[in-house]
């Protein structure tokens, strides 16, 4: 089920919780770590004070994210593995692209 989460003083996204980290002596949940479904985002020990029950009319919308593979991708020299300089550049143009992405 989809969930609600406030990130910050009035603002709100939609989640998905993955899995439960922390539980409380009674059993309840007390952290959790959940992907923000419409910008792909992972967050880690996140409180369950801050998850809300989302009404229908927002869970039925699709989420905005899909996940993404580049596979057999090779380096121009035919090298076997791309340097930590070159995983670093992709990275961070990626996440400028995504950054600069109509919202």
């Amino acid at each position: 089920d989809l969930v609600g989460i406030e990130s910050s003083h009035d603002t709100y996204h939609r989640a998905v919780v993955l899995k439960i980290t922390k539980v409380n002596k009674h059993g309840h949940p007390e952290t959790v770590n959940i992907r923000l479904i419409d910008n792909g985002s992972y967050v880690e020990d996140f409180s369950v004070m801050c998850l809300y029950q989302l009404p229908a009319s927002l869970s039925s919308p699709p989420p905005q994210v899909v996940d993404v593979y580049l596979c057999g991708l090779m380096p121009k020299d035919l090298d076997t593995s791309w340097s930590l300089a070159v995983k670093d550049w992709v990275e961070k143009h990626l996440q400028d692209a995504r950054h600069q992405s109509p919202k």
